[in-house]
């Protein structure tokens, strides 16, 4: 028997269903999936289970790995602005990761923040 996951946010519940969903297409389990984005084999297991959302840049791993788009991920029509960020995140030094990851989760302040 599958057990549910209890999501509150409608959002994160159309974000889990769909990496369900194209998991099952491309025949890759939790297990898989976490191994293929360079994470411990139990990290998918406990998204889906927790109902936790990955971080943006994990979430481009996780789409890149099942053939599929952010906006797919997330059931949203693709904005120029979405594809601009996917686009400079992909194409960014390995060495400015960081620096963008700490732009995600502040929100993308003001460019005279401090971070």
């Amino acid at each position: 028997m599958e057990k549910r996951t209890r999501v509150k946010d409608p959002r994160t519940k159309v974000l889990l269903d769909n990496i369900k969903r194209l998991q099952a297409e491309k025949g890759l389990n939790n297990s898989e999936l976490s191994r293929r984005i360079g994470r411990q084999h139990d990290y998918m297991k406990k998204i889906m289970s927790q109902g936790s959302l990955p971080n943006f840049l994990t979430g481009l791993d996780i789409a890149e790995q099942l053939d599929a788009t952010i906006s797919d991920l997330l059931g949203v029509d693709e904005s120029p602005a979405l594809i601009e960020v996917v686009e400079l995140l992909k194409s960014a030094d390995p060495a400015d990761l960081d620096y963008y990851r700490k732009l995600i989760r502040l929100g993308f302040p003001r460019k005279d923040a401090k971070i």
